[in-house]
């Protein structure tokens, strides 16, 4: 066989059948898609050079992705043989690699593929050269070139209504947590891509967590309607988040969502505590335990923090709080005491301006103490005050 009978028969006089694409996937990556398979099939079996290059057509929706175009040629070489196996190759027109072609090992059809979506308002036209050739060179002469090996294949996409767009996204603004209800908290722009057709944009929430926020369906500003919490489980790393949906009015409608991220500064609001809530120490022991002051706050609306006793009466001829640093007390006991439960009363102060305080009854066990044994006692606990009005009754009688 010469190489002239070898050559791809992309050349001479063709003809053009279609039919409708199977729905081809050329990779995983490919979404099977409807199309056009163009079939090129030889009239006369021995073109000349100087036939014109042919030129196929194709149509898809912009933004779509997958086969296309399938492209068969005739080769008189064995079947499954390298003289026989077609490579294809995009010459010129995809400047920005948004296609590609590949060859069906099943057939020796060539796949053309959209692999990156394509945009309507960007360009709605695209004119490829693909070339063809055999895996092995011809028999006198290297691979054809010119019309003969050649084929444009002009992509014409469809124009469909894409969903507005929001920018920034996410947009990110600051605001501080005490924010007035009502304030404006940020101004959310969607555009429509859609240049060639007029269309209006219309604003809703989509996903608010906590419901602190609402948007002007027009102009697309958000504003509180209730007051913000740093301190709020739906807060993450002193950020809140939530989602909005802008809607045109095409036919049909196209939607598309934005992010909204508020970073919330702190303020003093949240009051300190106690931590733990209970102790334990032996009848004869000074030293009863170590608290903790917390805050859900930052600094420097947290620690360091005051911790002393309670307003009550006659507390200081018991208990002793002696402080170790700024966050961490030691409760401390002057006299022995009987085995039972006490509380005694503490008020916490932070760092804030102006600091807040809160007053809290420390629960401290007063066990029997055996050797490793520590033995204490279930019964309710008692007030420290009630414990000291007692102790001072027990002493007025013995003064009788």
């Amino acid at each position: 066989m010469s190489g002239e009978d070898d050559k791809e028969v992309m050349r001479g006089q063709m003809r053009l059948y279609e039919k409708e694409a199977k729905g081809t996937r050329c990779s995983e990556h490919f979404e099977e898609t409807s199309g056009r398979s163009l079939v090129l099939m030889p009239e006369e079996p021995f073109g000349t050079s100087e036939d014109p290059v042919q030129l196929f057509e194709a149509q898809l929706e912009e933004g779509s992705v997958g086969v296309v175009v399938n492209l068969t040629v005739d080769d008189r070489d064995d079947p499954a043989t390298g003289g026989w196996r077609a490579v294809y190759s995009i010459v010129s027109g995809d400047p920005r690699q948004s296609f590609s072609i590949s060859t069906n090992p099943d057939n020796n059809e060539g796949m053309l593929a959209v692999v990156k979506p394509l945009d309507y308002e960007a360009s709605a036209f695209h004119s490829l050269l693909v070339w063809v050739q055999n895996e092995e060179p011809l028999q006198g002469g290297g691979p054809p070139s010119g019309p003969s090996s050649t084929a444009t294949v002009q992509v014409a996409l469809l124009d469909v209504n894409e969903g507005p767009r929001f920018s920034p996204d996410p947009l990110v603004v600051s605001r501080m947590e005490d924010l007035p209800v009502g304030s404006l908290v940020a101004s959310l722009t969607a555009t429509d891509p859609d240049l060639l057709q007029r269309q209006s944009i219309r604003y809703a929430v989509l996903r608010d967590p906590a419901g602190w926020l609402a948007v002007h369906p027009v102009r697309g500003t958000v504003n509180t309607t209730t007051a913000l919490d740093r301190e709020s489980p739906h807060v993450r790393n002193n950020q809140y988040t939530a989602v909005f949906i802008a809607t045109d009015n095409g036919s049909p409608p196209a939607t598309g969502t934005g992010s909204l991220v508020v970073h919330l500064g702190d303020v003093n609001d949240q009051a300190p505590s106690v931590f733990p809530a209970t102790v334990r120490a032996c009848e004869a022991a000074r030293e009863v335990g170590l608290v903790e002051g917390r805050d859900r706050d930052l600094d420097p609306n947290a620690g360091p923090f005051r911790i002393e006793l309670g307003a009550a009466a006659g507390l200081q001829d018991t208990w002793e709080v002696s402080r170790v640093n700024a966050t961490h007390s030691q409760i401390l006991m002057l006299q022995p005491l009987k085995s039972a439960n006490y509380r005694v009363p503490l008020l916490i102060t932070d760092s804030g301006d102006p600091p807040l305080s809160s007053s809290t009854e420390l629960r401290v066990q007063v066990c029997v103490c055996r050797k490793s044994r520590m033995i204490c006692s279930s019964a309710p606990s008692l007030r420290a005050r009630l414990l000291l009005l007692a102790a001072a009754t027990l002493l007025s009688w013995t003064g009788l």
